[in-house]
């Protein structure tokens, strides 16, 4: 799966994770704050199975732009996807008030 302008790594891990079969790979494009992103999403990507995640720096774009990708580990977890909307409003691994 590849992806740009989708949104949080936090929410697309989950979006994504429906289409990757075991070993496939995610690849989003994102910008400077990449690293963050790569943290929030950690919890989410335990809970679907999502490991090995590298960044590497596209040094030819006129923007800073990095390319994240991480490796589906294991079959989809039971229960995912979840209901439309709730990867986004609900994010994995976050508390919920």
């Amino acid at each position: 799966v590849v992806s740009r302008g989708v949104g949080p790594l936090a929410v697309l891990v989950e979006l994504a994770r429906g289409f990757l079969d075991e070993g496939a790979r995610l690849a989003a494009v994102k910008g400077p704050r990449w690293a963050q992103e790569l943290e929030e999403a950690r919890p989410a990507m335990r809970i679907l199975g999502l490991g090995e995640a590298r960044a590497v720096a596209v040094p030819t774009t006129v923007r800073p732009t990095w390319v994240v990708s991480m490796r589906a580990k294991g079959p989809i977890p039971a229960g995912f996807p979840r209901r439309d909307g709730l990867p986004r409003s609900k994010p994995l691994g976050r508390p919920q008030a």
